[in-house]
């Protein structure tokens, strides 16, 4: 029986670890300049240290997923945990309902995003796990994340539809089909930028050299 058909209406869906932290620590190492505009050094040099624990923490999760019954895990990683959400739907066939406030971001994270405004809940979140379990082994499941060190929130539960519901209070709105990871866009149009800044640039050293000659 394939993993998707074994998920059960109120099958409970946690997320271990912090959305986007993996796109925090992109940003602190290839763009430290533009970050330390606004944010000290050392606030951006420990968002950089992250990705050693971001290394380790997968296995540890991954592992831990494991050993206290997960039906099914699943990492978030390009597209951010939106992206992810999606997939659990794709895969499991079956709706959900997501507390939005239960999504779990560090405060770096949120407010690095915002400075590029970049969406944290659609942005490279590697590291991040998606684990489904069944309702009477959820808080022994939650204890053995805890014991191992490991960030674990409860998000929702399965639905018997497939309506991807996602639940801000009394506002209630539907999961869209994921967009293009917003760090790569921004990313890729810094990048297209700067090339574009580095030709004009050279341009007239470049006539110059040629007039010379």
């Amino acid at each position: 029986m394939e993993t998707g058909s074994r998920i059960r209406h109120d099958d409970v869906i946690y997320q271990c670890g912090y959305a986007a932290l993996e796109a925090s620590v992109i940003l602190s190492e290839q763009v430290p300049e533009k970050l330390t505009e606004r944010f000290s050094p050392f606030f951006v040099q420990r968002t950089a240290s992250f990705r050693e624990i971001l290394s380790g923490q997968a296995a540890v999760t991954a592992r831990t997923a494991a050993d206290a019954g997960a039906i099914l895990t699943t990492e978030a990683g390009e597209g951010g945990i939106f992206a992810a959400l999606w997939e659990l739907w794709k895969e499991t066939g079956r709706g959900f309902d997501i507390r939005m406030g239960e999504i779990a971001f560090l405060q770096e994270t949120i407010e690095f995003l915002d400075h590029f405004g970049i969406d944290p809940y659609k942005a490279r979140s590697g590291g991040c796990f998606l684990c489904v379990f069944r309702p009477e082994e959820a808080g022994r499941a939650q204890t053995a994340f805890e014991d191992a060190g490991i960030p674990v929130h409860r998000l929702g539960v399965f639905r018997d539809d497939i309506d991807k519901r996602l639940l801000h209070g009394e506002h209630v709105r539907f999961l869209d089909r994921p967009a293009p990871d917003t760090l790569d866009s921004y990313l890729k149009k810094t990048a297209d930028r700067n090339l574009i800044i580095r030709r004009f640039i050279a341009t007239p050293a470049a006539k110059k050299e040629k007039n010379d000659q």
